[in-house]
């Protein structure tokens, strides 16, 4: 997660993933250390959306404030190798191995932000610009919710996401608190429509 807009209810996102042998050019590999984890994760500093904020989960890492303005120097640098040593390898094109990955990596991404998207067109072109470059906020590593498959899966999401302590509780005091005055907020104006 890399940035908050509290009052549009979103985050953006970079997806992360455990592989470093799959890290291309574009990415950055972070030790267990560094991401307050169990084990290292890559950082894909360019498959990147925004997502509703009552998709995050739980925060089960974080970068440090080193990290996340080297993050922020690879994300805008034409070379991103010259800025970091933890990038991997130039990704050679549909010949690498490493090709398919980096495609399944954006449809996920593209599955993950679809709602946030469509809702951009419906309402028009009102979303906050997020900030680039090394003024990252917070990159917190985080557990991105799918759509709910069942009604049990949305009942538990629905009842995950209006309980105030749990949401402070997974997403840390301030995310949890926006994400929580988002969802009631939300819930309030289709209840506003519905009557």
């Amino acid at each position: 997660m890399l940035t908050v807009d509290s009052d549009k209810g979103s985050v953006e996102i970079v997806l992360v993933h455990p592989y470093a042998e799959l890290a291309t050019e574009a990415d950055l590999v972070f030790s267990s250390d560094e991401t307050e984890m169990a084990y290292p994760i890559v950082a894909q500093t360019r498959v990147r959306s925004v997502v509703w904020i009552n998709q995050m989960l739980e925060r089960v890492g974080r970068l440090s404030e080193d990290a996340l303005k080297e993050f922020g120097q690879v994300t805008v640098a034409a070379d991103p190798f010259a800025v970091s040593s933890r990038t991997g390898p130039p990704l050679a094109g549909p010949v690498d191995s490493r090709w398919r990955f980096k495609r399944q990596e954006a449809e996920t991404l593209n599955q993950l932000a679809a709602d946030r998207i469509a809702a951009v067109f419906e309402d028009g072109p009102n979303f906050a610009v997020f900030e680039d470059g090394p003024n990252f906020q917070r990159l917190s590593l985080v557990s991105i919710s799918h759509a709910p498959d069942t009604m049990d899966d949305l009942k538990a999401q629905t009842n995950n996401i209006f309980d105030l302590e749990n949401r402070i509780g997974q997403l840390g005091r301030d995310l949890g608190r926006d994400s929580y005055n988002s969802n009631r907020s939300s819930l309030d104006r289709i209840i506003a429509r519905a009557a």
